[in-house]
């Protein structure tokens, strides 16, 4: 019989990028049955004891990522014990010991992608960055946008929530600094948290979004970039490719198959996912967003196309052209990317019945529900909830 290998998972499933890297690591983890994940509730559990006991109660590997140089990290730096990091506390080196290696999001890399989306959307007068954190993520996703920007001869306004006069008072003075900015404008945050800053001030300014400024965010956190108004545009830096990674990199580790000059593996991001924060708004625009605002606000209710028109005082055939050339999507779809959404969240939340949370999500029956769940996530509603659960679970442990 395989002894299967044990790997201390520690990572805090406190935000959405940490719950994708464990996801990832359960993607990598799944497709090896002789691996098993010990999950643990975040780094603080990996301490010197932990660490000097790790080989005897069986642990052959561990996953981590550290915010700060706890005594726990530095004991597992200085044993063999094969580790990855997805993140190293700030101000300190990637660890180059042959045991330990460090997998990131390329942030440059993100940054650049934001530059070279925003120039794309036309004629725009100032381009900037903003960010609240002083991590090295923040700072990096910032450099690497102002050098891609530096490359056609720009230089973008920048706003450091986190230090300075800024950090001391961000609320007061971000509404000024936007207000300042040369319109239309295009404006990178450092997170889809910064983005969500910035379009609450706007609305408190009046600054129009996108006609005035566009706002672009980080991340992709859905709960964040659908439910804002407008919705917000966001980058994919692929958090669950990130925790796959750490995990094939740490099983080439343990089994001495690593080979890789570097002891830092840097994973790109994978696209811009746009939304009505980036969105040029044609003269019919105003009429899409009143829609999508009702869609919003009534898409658990069953509503169709025909619903929709009646709210806005128009022919259906009117809502399906102006739709059809500004989204290049139906009403139906949209409706549907909705609806799974929400089934998505309340799967994910709690354990109703699926053919509950079908009749609640506007669905006309539990296999109508299976068969989209099916076409469009290429699992069954039962199945995605199992998976889920999983996830979840390393937030209870």
């Amino acid at each position: 019989m395989v002894r299967m290998e044990k790997i201390a998972v520690a990572l805090s499933a406190n935000s959405v990028a940490v719950r994708e890297f464990i996801s990832g690591i359960f993607r990598f983890a799944n497709t090896r049955h002789s691996m098993n994940l010990l999950l643990l509730e975040d780094y603080n559990a990996i301490t010197p004891g932990f660490v000097a006991s790790a080989r005897k109660n069986g642990v052959d590997g561990v996953i981590t990522g550290m915010l700060k140089s706890t005594p726990g990290y530095r004991a597992l730096i200085a044993s063999n014990l094969p580790s990855t990091f997805i993140g190293v506390p700030k101000d300190t080196p990637p660890p180059h010991a042959g045991h330990s290696m460090v997998v990131l999001n390329d942030d440059r890399a993100i940054g650049r992608m934001g530059a070279t989306y925003l120039r794309s959307r036309g004629q725009i007068r100032s381009f900037a960055f903003l960010r609240t954190s002083d991590g090295d993520w923040a700072v990096m996703r910032q450099k690497g946008f102002v050098d891609e920007m530096a490359r056609s001869g720009v230089k973008p306004a920048a706003y450091d929530g986190a230090s300075g006069r800024n950090g001391a008072g961000l609320q007061e003075h971000i509404g000024e600094w936007l207000k300042s900015l040369p319109k239309p404008a295009a404006l990178m945050a450092a997170s889809d948290a910064d983005a969500h800053l910035v379009v609450g001030k706007c609305a408190e300014e009046r600054i129009r979004i996108p006609e005035q400024i566009m706002v672009l965010g980080i991340d992709n956190d859905e709960l964040i970039c659908n439910h804002a108004e407008p919705s917000i545009s966001s980058i994919d830096p692929n958090h669950a490719m990130l925790g796959f990674r750490a995990c094939e990199a740490l099983c080439q580790i343990m089994r001495g198959t690593h080979r890789k000059a570097s002891s830092t593996i840097y994973v790109p991001p994978i696209q811009v996912v746009e939304r009505d924060s980036t969105r040029t708004i044609p003269p019919a625009g105003h009429l899409i967003r009143e829609a999508l605002a009702f869609m919003r606000q009534n898409h658990m209710q069953g509503i169709s196309a025909a619903d929709v028109a009646r709210h806005l005082g128009i022919s259906e055939s009117l809502l399906r052209l102006r739709f059809r050339t500004i989204h290049g999507r139906s009403v139906r779809d949209i409706l549907l990317d909705m609806r799974l959404e929400a089934a998505r969240r309340m799967l994910r939340e709690n354990q109703e019945p699926v053919s509950r949370i079908a009749a609640a999500c506007g669905f006309a029956s539990t296999s109508h529900l299976s068969h989209f769940f099916r076409k469009r996530l290429g699992v069954s509603p039962r199945d995605w909830r199992s998976n889920a659960g999983q996830g979840a679970s390393a937030n209870r442990a």
